[in-house]
């Protein structure tokens, strides 16, 4: 897909913004009696030369800043062996309640790590894991 995005691009970039070369003309005819000469190599490359461009780069840059939010005090909780009916469920109050939270699945298990603040929330979250017999374990 970006090999795509980047080669529409160019093509816009060659066809609508960059000017086509200009036509080189000899004039007049190669005259072959005259000895060729051996070129000198430059003396030295002025810094005007190296500051001009002659092209433009076909992408733009963008800088980004994320700033983050002040942490308070987590403590974390595994939930290990869910089922995917207990996983939906977890899934839902923790968006419900907008608790931090990370899956780790491997194989045919899948965890669950909760970041539970020191608040109310977390209480009544452990209440709740209590009351459906869904066995946790702190860290």
């Amino acid at each position: 897909m970006a090999f795509a995005v980047l080669g529409v691009g160019y093509k816009f970039y060659i066809t609508h913004i960059k000017p086509p070369p200009p036509p080189h003309h000899l004039s007049g005819s190669l005259d072959l009696s005259t000895p060729l000469t051996k070129p000198h190599p430059p003396e030295k490359l002025t810094p005007g030369i190296l500051e001009s461009k002659d092209f433009d780069y076909p992408i733009l840059e963008r800088r980004v800043t994320l700033e983050f939010r002040e942490r308070h005090q987590v403590q974390k909780l595994f939930v290990r062996n869910l089922d995917a009916y207990k996983f939906f469920c977890l899934h839902e109050i923790l968006k419900e309640k907008r608790i931090d939270f990370a899956t780790d699945k491997k194989g045919r298990t899948t965890t669950l790590i909760i970041y539970l603040p020191n608040s109310p929330v977390r209480q009544a979250f452990l209440d709740d894991l209590r009351y459906y017999q869904i066995p946790y374990q702190f860290n």
